[in-house]
C-alpha cells in the first residue's frame, strides 16, 4: 500500500508539473503513450482534463470524447507535437515536491546530487548537495515572493513562492 502511495504522489506531481507547463508551451496535441504500445492523442483545442484517485485509475475525458480509465501505472510517457519545444516528459523515480513548513522535499536522488534554485530571471538564489539518497528538504526561508526554478539532476521543478 506504500509503494502505491508513493507512485500516486509521484504522478500526482508529475501531473501538477504537467499542469504547470502546458499553459506555456504552444502545443496542439497531447499523446500518452501506456506499456501496451497504445498511444491516445487529445488536442488541445477540446480541453482534454487528466485526473486520477486512488484505485490506480487514471481518468481522461474531453469535450469530444468521453471518459476514458486506464490503469496510471501503465503510463509510460507524455509527449507533446513538435511544435510545443517539449519534446517528453517522462515518468521518473524522482520527485521534487513543496513539503510541510517552507520547505521542498527531493526524493530518489543519489547523494551528491547537485541542487539549484534559480530565480526565473536566471539569477541563482540557492544551491545545495543531497546528503541523503532517501529524502533531503530543502528550506525556502528567506527567499522573496516570486517565481523559481529547482533543478537537481535532470529534474525540473517551477515553484512559486507567496
Amino acid at each position: 500500500m506504500l509503494r502505491i502511495m508513493k507512485i500516486m504522489k509521484r504522478f500526482a506531481a508529475f501531473l501538477l508539473v504537467m499542469a504547470i507547463a502546458v499553459p506555456s508551451i504552444k502545443a496542439d496535441k497531447l499523446y500518452i503513450h501506456f506499456t501496451t504500445g497504445e498511444q491516445m492523442e487529445l488536442d488541445f483545442v477540446d480541453k482534454p482534463t487528466i485526473s486520477f484517485n486512488s484505485r490506480n485509475a487514471l481518468k481522461i475525458k474531453s469535450e469530444t470524447m468521453s471518459m476514458k480509465v486506464k490503469a496510471f501505472n501503465t503510463v509510460t510517457k507524455i509527449t507533446f507535437d513538435s511544435q510545443s519545444g517539449v519534446s517528453d516528459a517522462v515518468a521518473s523515480d524522482k520527485l521534487i515536491s513543496p513539503d510541510r513548513g517552507n520547505k521542498v522535499a527531493l526524493l530518489g536522488f543519489k547523494v551528491g546530487t547537485q541542487i539549484t534554485v534559480a530565480a526565473i530571471n536566471g539569477t541563482i538564489c540557492r544551491s545545495a548537495s543531497i546528503d541523503d539518497d532517501s529524502r533531503y528538504e530543502l528550506s525556502l526561508d528567506g527567499l522573496p515572493k516570486g517565481v523559481y526554478v529547482i533543478t537537481a539532476d535532470k529534474e525540473v521543478c517551477k515553484l512559486v513562492v507567496e
